[in-house]
């Protein structure tokens, strides 16, 4: 029985470890690398042609204003249901159901650069809202910068300009 206690002392650190995964920090150019976009096209049609490619992939328009070229939307929220227990132990009376709200929320602007080119900024942030039973204490976490979101609205957005 003490070797199996010893066992799991040792191993109990790479088992929560490996729930954990690390997003790279990037630097402020990165990140603005990776949240800017230009075209070659005007502010009104940059403007709308975000706005189609944000319902293309399922956000809602949550506030548009043409004159500062501000869109906020936000993604339908999926719902799940998780049971977290100490150690694994499903027959704990210990056990508490944690509920989960998952969604994105994104703020975008549409400028004129130095160059006369119009410019898309994107901010998408992924929002997770837990509450739960028992003494469970709900908490709002957001999660930055996943780049297959900017890549599929900034594609989106050429090919929405291209087909004008």
């Amino acid at each position: 029985m003490k070797h199996f206690q010893i066992l799991i002392l040792f191993l109990l650190p790479f088992y929560l470890l490996a729930g954990c995964v690390a997003t790279p920090k990037l630097s402020p150019q990165q990140l603005t690398a990776l949240q800017t976009r230009p075209y070659n096209a005007s502010k009104t049609k940059v403007f709308y042609s975000t706005m189609t490619a944000l319902q293309n992939n399922h956000y809602y328009i949550q506030t548009a204003h043409i004159n500062t070229g501000v869109i906020t939307a936000k993604s339908l929220a999926r719902h799940d249901t998780d049971q977290d227990c100490p150690f694994g132990d499903t027959s704990s009376d210990a056990c508490r159901t944690v509920y989960s709200t998952i969604y994105k929320q994104l703020e975008t602007t549409v400028t004129r650069n130095k160059q006369g080119r119009s410019q898309l900024k994107l901010n998408v942030h992924h929002v997770v809202i837990t509450s739960g039973s028992g003494n469970y204490d709900g908490k709002k976490t957001t999660q930055d910068v996943y780049p297959e979101d900017y890549r599929a609205i900034f594609d989106d957005v050429a090919k929405q300009l291209e087909e004008e």
